[in-house]
């Protein structure tokens, strides 16, 4: 896992999910102070195999599986990385924030 932590934020009277920048600590505190008030989410470290990265309330996709959200990085972290070490995880086929269908469309 990356040692960087990455964070996005949904501001839901938007619509708008903003990604924090290259993580240093003063990015990271500036981020934290614009967007606080908004829902976060974390990166997980890992990305897709597109190279797209995972945040927490992305939809992907798992060999064998089917489509997993990604709810909380700890406690989903161990299957992940073992999706990305079997070369079972695919694509992202997106967040519940931005794409709200995926949650009725894949029935979590």
């Amino acid at each position: 896992m990356n040692d960087k932590i990455q964070f996005r934020a949904w501001d839901e009277k938007q619509k708008y999910m903003a990604y924090q920048g290259d993580p240093d600590l003063e990015t990271l505190q500036s981020f934290i102070h614009h967007f606080g008030d908004k829902e976060l989410m974390q990166w997980t470290g890992l990305c897709d195999c597109n190279g797209k990265k995972i945040y927490e309330n992305d939809v992907v996709l798992v060999s064998g599986q089917g489509h997993f959200l990604v709810e909380d990085v700890k406690r989903d972290f161990d299957f992940l990385v073992n999706a990305v070490v079997e070369k079972d995880m695919q694509a992202i086929a997106g967040n519940v924030k931005e794409n709200p269908e995926l949650l009725e469309k894949f029935l979590f």
